[in-house]
């Protein structure tokens, strides 16, 4: 019988850890799950184009917030479900936070080639939409068209494409904190 209640404390006393190493997470994860849906209402409650900008590069840093909280290590034979209008099978982990975000508006995608969920970027599309020379037109600028979130099949195909875009990127932006980076890639092409 005191075998059986050391077992038990013992037992209890795992469950106990387990519960805290995975509480955490997941309230990390609700946290960024609320702040995604604080940016959509700040969104939709936004009083003019600028103010609307704003709330879409916040819901952007939300969006990519989220992303990191979810599972880095995914399989694609358990997430892929080319059935589902959004690809992702309800076995991959973390899905539904995913189609959650989804739902609110973030443009998550799933990248088979890196076995991950990937980034959007609707929000840095929005801003350049809505303020495309606002204070951080050139972040989104660099996003959308330079440096896009997405798999290998993104980016510039030849070596005269990168030219060109690195070029109207620097043309646009000359003061830009992406300013080298643009260099670099300029100087590195043939």
């Amino acid at each position: 019988m005191r075998t059986r209640g050391i077992a038990g404390r013992a037992l209890f006393a795992c469950a106990v850890v387990l519960l805290l190493l995975h509480a955490t997470p997941r309230s990390e994860v609700s946290k960024r799950l609320t702040a995604l849906r604080d940016a959509r209402a700040a969104i939709d409650h936004a009083k003019d184009k600028h103010a609307a900008a704003r709330a879409w590069l916040r819901f952007q840093h939300a969006a990519d917030d989220l992303l990191r909280a979810l599972p880095e290590t995914l399989s694609n034979a358990r997430c892929i479900d080319s059935n589902r209008a959004d690809g992702v099978s309800d076995r991959c982990p973390g899905v539904a936070v995913f189609r959650e975000a989804r739902r609110l508006g973030a443009d998550f995608g799933y990248c088979e080639s890196d076995a991950a969920y990937a980034p959007g970027d609707i929000g840095w599309e929005k801003y350049l939409e809505l303020w495309p020379a606002g204070p951080d037109a050139d972040d989104a600028w660099w996003y959308v068209h330079v440096a896009p979130p997405c798999c290998d099949e993104c980016g510039p195909e030849t070596d005269a494409d990168a030219r060109a875009l690195y070029g109207d990127f620097l043309a646009r932006f000359p003061k830009s904190r992406h300013r080298d980076e643009a260099l670099r890639a300029l100087r590195s092409l043939k």
